[in-house]
C-alpha cells in the first residue's frame, strides 16, 4: 500500500512538473532564491555592486530568529552524511527549480521554502543569484533524476593566506589574501561581515567590533566571489 502510495505520489509530482512549459532565462537575468516561489522577471544585469546588507528575513529559510552572528559553512558535519554532494553553473531558471551544468550532465534544483540559503546568512542569503553563477548545493536526489536541495551556497569560496594591503573605512574595508592553492584574491568586508578571534573564541559582526588582521598574518576567509576581482566576505577567522 506505501508503494502504491509513493509510486502516486511521484506520478503526481511528475505531471505538474511536466505541465509547466521551460522557461529560458537570458544570460543577464537573476533570480533571487530567498523569493521562491515568485514568478520571474528578467532584467538587465548592471555591473556588480557591493550590496548593502539588510536585516530583513526572506521567505523559505528553516531558522526563525534572525541574527548578526552564524557558524562557518562546515560541510563534513553529521547531516550531509546522507546527502549528496551536486556543484556546477547556473544555466537557466525558472521559479521554483535552477537548472546548473555538472561536469558530466545537466540536473535541476528543486528549490523549496525548506531550502536553507548560505546558513540561514540573512544578508548574503538575499543576494540574487544569476546565469553563470557557481552553485553548491546539498540534498537528495528524486526518483526522476532532480535534486531537492537541503542547503545551497552560490560562488561560495575559502581562502587561507597571509594578508596584505588593508584599508578600512567607517562602514568597511578590504585587503588582499594570497592563498597557497590560489592566487592573491581581494576580499571585501562589510558591516555585516562576521569576525571570529581564535586565540579568545569572541564572534562579532564588523560593525559591532571592526577588528581586521595585521598585515602579514594567517587568516581563514569565507565568503561569495563577486565578478572576477572580488570576494566579499561573509567570515573571516583570525588568530
Amino acid at each position: 500500500m506505501r508503494f502504491k502510495i509513493l509510486l502516486f505520489l511521484s506520478i503526481t509530482l511528475f505531471a505538474a512538473c511536466t505541465a509547466q512549459p521551460s522557461t529560458t532565462s537570458p544570460a543577464n537575468a537573476t533570480l533571487s532564491l530567498t523569493e521562491a516561489p515568485a514568478p520571474l522577471t528578467a532584467t538587465a544585469v548592471p555591473p556588480t555592486p557591493i550590496p548593502t546588507p539588510t536585516e530583513t528575513a526572506p521567505t523559505g529559510l528553516t531558522h526563525s530568529d534572525v541574527t548578526g552572528v552564524s557558524t562557518p559553512p562546515n560541510l563534513g558535519v553529521t547531516e550531509f552524511s546522507t546527502s549528496s554532494l551536486v556543484e556546477g553553473r547556473v544555466v537557466r531558471f525558472d521559479d521554483k527549480t535552477i537548472r546548473i551544468a555538472t561536469e558530466k550532465e545537466e540536473v535541476d534544483l528543486d528549490i523549496s521554502k525548506t531550502t536553507v540559503i548560505w546558513d540561514s546568512i540573512i544578508w548574503i542569503a538575499n543576494i540574487p543569484t544569476k546565469t553563470g553563477d557557481f552553485v553548491t548545493a546539498w540534498g537528495i536526489w528524486n526518483p526522476d533524476h532532480s535534486f531537492a536541495v537541503r542547503k545551497l551556497y552560490v560562488n561560495i569560496v575559502n581562502l587561507q593566506g597571509r594578508v596584505s594591503n588593508i584599508a578600512q573605512g567607517s562602514k568597511g574595508a578590504s585587503f588582499d589574501i594570497t592563498d597557497q592553492y590560489q592566487k592573491t584574491e581581494h576580499v571585501i568586508v562589510s558591516s555585516l561581515t562576521e569576525i571570529y578571534e581564535s586565540s579568545s573564541g569572541d564572534k562579532s559582526t564588523y560593525q559591532e567590533n571592526p577588528k581586521l588582521p595585521q598585515n602579514g598574518e594567517y587568516v581563514e576567509v569565507v565568503g561569495q566571489k563577486v565578478g572576477d576581482e572580488s570576494v566579499l566576505a561573509v567570515n573571516i577567522t583570525l588568530p
